[in-house]
Order: structure tokens, then C-alpha cells, then sequence
């Protein structure tokens, strides 16, 4: 036990160092610390504590450059940073000067653990009894691994083009914790190469369920591996993955039930929770005071939706968003089954199953609606039951980090191009559809220390 504690205490200190930046924590040697794990209880520990290491946190860069809000002038000027003001206009530069980026840093910190994890597995040695404790382990870091590249790459690439997809730059791949390691871009195709081979290698090591919803599972992998195969536009991978992960479980919250407070829907997980991971602080939406729900997506939601009032409400004569999952007051960034419902509802239409995709999006709006109000969509036409399914997800999944991602490969496709516009004092701002503006510039400081290319912007 003592063993343990210390460890727990020299890993406390290794991260501290480590939280500094990630490009100098990439390039010195880590604290001597990560050569004492001893046992498979020790690597456990250290997945066990995610706030410390915020291995369930997200960047929130695309959040904020999303159009489901707005923000006003004087209020823009209050912002606390240049990078979120920047990123709300869609700046060429978004830094200012500041070398570094929560969002990148975060992202690599969480590689950096899985990576450290799996490099002492092999070393360890655990009873027959304690395989399943070995297999989790294994089975988290591969999933934690693939889950933050998966984020870096919507963040700080453009979006997946099959057409492009082998020439384009994307992040690098990390495979290993050792800080030698030179920082190379690969490729978009890569990066999903790596991305689908360390969740899929974790479905069959993870437990089927968490004993907790901060915890990976193999419900959990199918939905993430659904969510992958939506933004590369696999629609059939998509539906293959979003059908195992709801034929698992498929567990809805009657909003009728909920009592929400100033931000969040509930105090407690909700059963439709399937991993909990959050934004980076410093997301503007998650502000009642600076953010509001855009006008024309609020007239979205008809009468009888109680999503009006729960998710939304009126505050200082505006509307402003209170519906995240996030059992404190951060905004909700993980897996949930009213997503996979919707990605199974989406690309059952997209490949000619519209009886699924009906079944779907009514399973789930029965619970949005006010008790005993709610008629059943029944659309016929392909199109016009993508079209509406498409609008459900912009109102189900509000302020969740996942408009951005639907942005990017939805413009890939013509009917569906968006140009986004905002107003800042009396300047109109403009983001064009597959703006190469969709990626975010690599932090300043990463790309002095490694010389790699930095995105065009």
C-alpha cells in the first residue's frame, strides 16, 4: 500500500512537469517517477485518475468556432483570451503570440499516459487470476489513445477527403512515451489508419460496461468507432458500429423527468451516458452570460419540445443553453445514446434503410417532447428524412463539440455547404465551406521545436 501511495505521489509530481507545455514535455526526459510501476495496480492508478490528468477533457477550439451560438460586440471585447476571441471570428492567426495550446497540449498529455501504460504492460507480472484487471488496462490505453488522436486530428487537420485524404497533412502519430521521438506529421489517411486500429484493438480487452461512466468500455468503443466512421463519411462502418453499441444497450432519460439546473441537466450521470468526457475550460458556450443560442436554430424547436425548456431557457433576454450532460458545470463532449441513435438514424437513411431510421429518430424524440404530445415522424422521401434527421442532430446534440466535426464533412457534400457568418464591431466575418480555416494552426512553440509544416490558414 505504501508502494502504491508512493508512486501516486511521484507520478503527481511527474505530471506537474509534464502540465507545463507539451512540446517541452515532449522534449526532456520524464521524471524518473514513471520507471516505478511494479504492478498492474500502479498502471491502474493511473487511469483511475482522470481530472488529474485530464484524460477526459477535449479540445474545445471547434466548439467555439462552431455557429450554434452568438456572441455581441462589448461582450467579445470581455473575452478572457486572444485565442478565444480569434477563434470566434476565425482569425488567421488565433495566438497572438502565445506559443501554446491547452487544446494540442491536453490532447498529447493523454497519448503520452496511454503510450506509458502500454510501454510497461509487457514488463509487469500479473496471476491468471488478474487477466481481465491486464486486459482493461491494455484495452483503456488503446481507446484513451485513439480517442484524444481522434480529437487532435478534427481540431489541427482539415477533414477527411477521400479524394486528398493520402496527401494532406495530419498530426503526428505517437506510439511510444519516449521523448526522443521526433514529432512528424502524417497523413490524414494515417492518422485514421491508427485511429481505428487503437479502438478497434480495444473492443475485446475492455469490460462490455463501465463500473463508471468516466471509464472505457466496449460500449463505449463501438459508439466511438461509429462517431469515427460518421465524420470519414463510412456510412456503412457507421451503421455496423452504431447498431452493435445500441444492441449492447440502448438506454434513454425522459427529459419530461429532469430538473435542470443554471448549467448542467442533471447532478448525476445519466443513464444514456456511455463515456463522460468534458471541453477545455475555456470554452465561450459554456458562458450564460456571454453566449447566445442562435435565433434561427431556437425557432427549430416546435412548441410541445421540451428541449426548449430544458436544455434551453431564457436568461437577460436571450436564450442561453443549460442542457450539458456534464454532471458539474462543464459542457458534455462524450458518447451518449441519443448520438448513436441519431448516427444509426442517419446513416440507416443514407444507405436505404428508412424503416430503421424512423424507428430511430422516434425512439429518441418520444422522450424529448412533452408526455403524450409527441406525433411520429413519417417521411418517405430519402431526402426529406435526411434532411430532418440532420436537423434533429443540430438540436439534440447542441454545444457538445460535435457541430464542428458535422460542419467539416458536411461540406464535402453540395447540398448540404454552409458558409458561417459573424458580426464583430460593424466587420463581417466569413467562413466558406471547406475553408482551409476548418483546421486550426499548430501551437507556435511546437512548430519551432520540430520544424514541422504548419497548416495554411
Amino acid at each position: 500500500m505504501k508502494s502504491t501511495y508512493i508512486f501516486f505521489l511521484l507520478i503527481s509530481i511527474s505530471c506537474s512537469m509534464a502540465c507545463k507545455k507539451q512540446d517541452e514535455f515532449l522534449a526532456e526526459k520524464p521524471n524518473d517517477a514513471l520507471s516505478t510501476p511494479q504492478t498492474l495496480s500502479d498502471l491502474q492508478l493511473l487511469l483511475n485518475n482522470e481530472e488529474l490528468f485530464n484524460m477526459n477533457s477535449d479540445p474545445a477550439l471547434g466548439a467555439i468556432a462552431s455557429e450554434e451560438y452568438n456572441v455581441s460586440t462589448p461582450q467579445w471585447k470581455t473575452l478572457s483570451t486572444a485565442v478565444q476571441r480569434n477563434s470566434y471570428i476565425w482569425a488567421k492567426d488565433i495566438y497572438q503570440g502565445e506559443p501554446y495550446s491547452n487544446d494540442w497540449d491536453q490532447s498529447y498529455e493523454q497519448i503520452y499516459y496511454a503510450n506509458t501504460i502500454l510501454d510497461y504492460l509487457p514488463k509487469i507480472k500479473y496471476s491468471y487470476q488478474e487477466q481481465k484487471i491486464y486486459d482493461n488496462i491494455k484495452g483503456s490505453a488503446f481507446f484513451l489513445r485513439g480517442y484524444a488522436s481522434y480529437s487532435l486530428v478534427q481540431t489541427f487537420a482539415m477533414p477527411y477527403d477521400p479524394k486528398t485524404h493520402i496527401s494532406s497533412l495530419g498530426i503526428p502519430i505517437r506510439l511510444s512515451s519516449d521523448p526522443n521521438m521526433k514529432s512528424v506529421r502524417a497523413s490524414i489517411k494515417e492518422n485514421y489508419e491508427q485511429i481505428l486500429s487503437d479502438v478497434n484493438a480495444s473492443v475485446d480487452l475492455l469490460p462490455d460496461f463501465p463500473d463508471k461512466p468516466t471509464r472505457p468500455s466496449k460500449w463505449a468503443a463501438y459508439a466511438l468507432l461509429a462517431r469515427i466512421s460518421l465524420a470519414i463519411r463510412d456510412y456503412d462502418k457507421a451503421y455496423e458500429y452504431a447498431d452493435k453499441c445500441l444492441k449492447m444497450k440502448t438506454a434513454l432519460t425522459d427529459y419530461n423527468t429532469l430538473s435542470p439546473g443554471t448549467y448542467t441537466l442533471s447532478t448525476d450521470f445519466l443513464n444514456e451516458d456511455i463515456y463522460h468526457r468534458t471541453l477545455t475550460a475555456h470554452t465561450i458556450p459554456r458562458s450564460r452570460v456571454s453566449c447566445v443560442i442562435d435565433s434561427e436554430l431556437y425557432a427549430e424547436y416546435e412548441p410541445n419540445d421540451i428541449r426548449r425548456e430544458k436544455i434551453l431557457y431564457t436568461y437577460q433576454n436571450g436564450i442561453r443553453f443549460r442542457g450539458s450532460y456534464a454532471v458539474k458545470t462543464g459542457l458534455y463532449s462524450g458518447l451518449a445514446v441519443d448520438e448513436i441513435l441519431l448516427i444509426r438514424a442517419e446513416t440507416a437513411t443514407r444507405i436505404g434503410n428508412l424503416t430503421q431510421a424512423l424507428k430511430d429518430v422516434n425512439e429518441l424524440l418520444k422522450y424529448r417532447f412533452k408526455t403524450g404530445t409527441f406525433l411520429p415522424i413519417d417521411l418517405k422521401d430519402q431526402s426529406q428524412l435526411l434532411i430532418r434527421i440532420l436537423l434533429e442532430r443540430r438540436k439534440e446534440l447542441i454545444n457538445r463539440g460535435l457541430r464542428w466535426t458535422d460542419l467539416r464533412r458536411l461540406n464535402l457534400e453540395e447540398p448540404f455547404k454552409q458558409t458561417l457568418s459573424r458580426e464583430i464591431d460593424n466587420v463581417t466575418y466569413k467562413l466558406l465551406p471547406n475553408d482551409k480555416k476548418y483546421a486550426f494552426p499548430i501551437p507556435y512553440r511546437e512548430i519551432e521545436l520540430t520544424g514541422m509544416q504548419q497548416n495554411e490558414r
